[in-house]
């Protein structure tokens, strides 16, 4: 089984609690990133490889996962269009949805 995130938004916090325009993904509690946490947990559950659709300010969500010491193999897609929905965000990573191993999205 693989898992498929979709990491293309931005922060819909108040401009007061995210001064830098970090992405909802990179949000930071108590000192981790939600994707840090969600990709650690992913990682302790035994899931080996992640497909990671980015979208707004990818190259920060890209360098921030490099980072990581306890993740799993990540494979990116780039969805140029994240604003108009996360059903564009499912279709970067169609190829992988379409494989006949499971899928956790």
């Amino acid at each position: 089984m693989h898992a498929i995130i979709l990491a293309t938004g931005r922060s819909r916090l108040s401009d007061d609690s995210n001064t830098d325009g970090r992405p909802a993904c990179l949000q930071e509690f108590e000192g981790l990133s939600l994707l840090a946490r969600q990709l650690d947990q992913l990682h302790r559950l035994g899931i080996t490889e992640a497909d990671l659709v980015v979208g707004y300010e990818a190259r920060r969500v890209i360098d921030h996962i490099a980072t990581l010491a306890s993740r799993p193999d990540v494979a990116f897609h780039f969805n140029p269009r994240f604003e108009l929905g996360s059903a564009l965000d499912l279709l970067a990573a169609a190829e992988r949805l379409r494989s006949t191993e499971s899928a956790l999205v």
